[in-house]
Order: structure tokens, then C-alpha cells, then sequence
């Protein structure tokens, strides 16, 4: 398996930081409701708090491209800056809600961009900015099912469908599975509007993080040629501090 000069590191979080570098800036109001733990929409939320908490934090990660053999009320907010490699160094891209742009040092001004543009390899840019499944997703849940993680265990799992309700949203349709335990994410597969599976994206190397065990790395596959994959390693949860004020347009500029 031969990987592409494509790698860098970013960070997650209300704040930046890290060498290709991305700051995300995430505002989740609200904690899991006492409603049923079957019920598809409390799945999905608390499979949120496990891929981030509800507080503002930091996300420090490398991303690698390889080729080879009802929800959380609130406005998310993203602000992610490249410190390597040199190429990229200072490159910085914004989202607030549906809205993302991107501000080159070369450039004058912040050049508006879509969330379904690719930032590296098999990762676009919604998908190492966050998502917040639950305010975006309506859900459903379709039944219990054993797969394979990243890890090659078998878990037993809640399988969902999610489907786009709001702009903010980046893919269609996505079907979804989330340890029944734990409520670890565990695999989600990305479609589009015509039913066309596009990608599918796995999540391992669980760890302690910010009071939780958070996922340590989650690999997106190109369903159609699955030598093509990225692998996003998170290197580092942290507390964010970084005022909302950065996370506007006229901050970029």
C-alpha cells in the first residue's frame, strides 16, 4: 500500500493549533435526553458526545491519503489552520452552520467553498471539520445487526438511517452503526441522492479523552475502489478557549 505525498495535520475544536493544522470550533447545546435508549434520535445523539463533547474543544489530527493494494440546538462553528507542510502553512478554513470558506496567505480575501469538497483524498471538507448528526440527520432506526470494526471485532450494533433535513447537511442519505453498548460509532456508509453509495467511513482506536472514550481514528474508504482511503489519526483532544469572534469571515481576512 503506497501512500500519496498527501499528509498533514489539523486540530478540532474552538481553537487552532498543530502542524496540517485544523482549529474546529464546535457549539453543541444540550446532553442526551431520558427518552428510550432505542430510540433513533437518542442514539444519535449520544453517538455525538462520543465523537466530541457538548463544550468547545480542540482536535489535533494527521490526515493521510493512501492509494494502493430531534437534535442539538445550536450553530456549529469550525475554524481549522495548516501548519504543515510547508505548502499549506497558514491556510485556514472556516464553517458556520451550512457556510464555509477558505483564506490562502496568497489571497486577498476568504473565497466561499462547499462542505462536499475534497480537503484530502477520501476526506472532504465536512468531514474533518465535524458533523453534527443529530441537528442535521432525521433518523431512523432500522433494526440490530453485527459488523466488523476497524479492529476486526464483531460488535453488536443499532444500524440507522439518517437522512438530510437541513442545508448544513453534506451527504443525502447515510446508514449508520453505533455499538449498542457503548454507543461508540462504529461504521458509516455515505450515499447520495440517487442511492449511489459513495464512501464509507470507520472508527477505532478508542481512547480516553475530555472525560469520555473518544474514537482515535477513523478511515474513509472509496466505495468504489477501496485501495483509495484516507486515514484520519487524532493525535489530541484538548479544551478550547478561542473567542466566537474568530470564527467569522472577516477573522479570515
Amino acid at each position: 500500500m503506497k501512500a500519496l505525498h498527501m499528509k498533514g495535520v489539523m486540530i478540532a475544536g474552538l481553537t487552532s493549533v498543530g502542524p496540517l493544522t485544523i482549529a474546529f470550533a464546535l457549539a453543541l447545546a444540550g446532553t442526551a435526553g431520558a427518552r428510550a435508549a432505542d430510540d433513533a434520535d437518542e442514539i444519535v445523539k449520544r453517538a455525538d458526545l462520543v465523537r466530541g463533547p457538548a463544550d468547545p474543544f480542540t482536535l489535533k489530527m494527521t490526515v493521510t491519503a493512501y492509494q494502493g493494494s430531534k437534535g442539538l440546538n445550536s450553530t456549529s462553528r469550525s475554524l481549522v489552520e495548516f501548519v504543515a507542510p510547508p505548502r499549506d502553512a497558514g491556510r485556514r478554513l472556516l464553517r458556520v452552520s451550512e457556510n464555509m470558506w477558505v483564506r490562502i496567505p496568497a489571497s486577498r480575501r476568504a473565497i466561499r467553498i462547499t462542505p462536499q469538497q475534497r480537503l484530502l483524498g477520501q476526506a472532504s471538507n465536512a468531514d474533518v471539520m465535524g458533523t453534527n448528526y443529530a441537528s442535521d440527520y432525521s433518523s431512523k432506526l432500522l433494526g440490530e445487526e453485527e459488523v466488523t470494526s476497524n479492529e476486526s471485532a464483531k460488535v453488536n450494533c443499532y444500524k440507522l438511517e439518517l437522512v438530510k433535513k437541513t442545508v448544513a447537511a453534506s451527504y443525502y442519505r447515510l446508514i449508520y452503526w453505533v455499538d449498542k453498548a457503548t454507543y461508540r460509532p462504529v461504521r458509516t456508509e455515505f450515499y447520495t441522492q440517487t442511492g449511489k453509495l459513495i464512501k464509507y467511513a470507520q472508527f477505532g482506536k478508542f481512547g480516553n479523552a475530555l472525560g469520555a472514550v473518544r474514537p482515535g481514528r477513523v478511515v474513509i474508504v472509496n466505495a468504489v475502489n477501496a485501495d483509495e482511503y484516507t486515514v484520519l489519526d487524532i493525535l489530541e483532544y484538548g479544551n478550547s478557549h478561542l473567542p466566537v469572534a474568530q470564527y467569522t469571515e472577516a477573522a479570515l481576512n
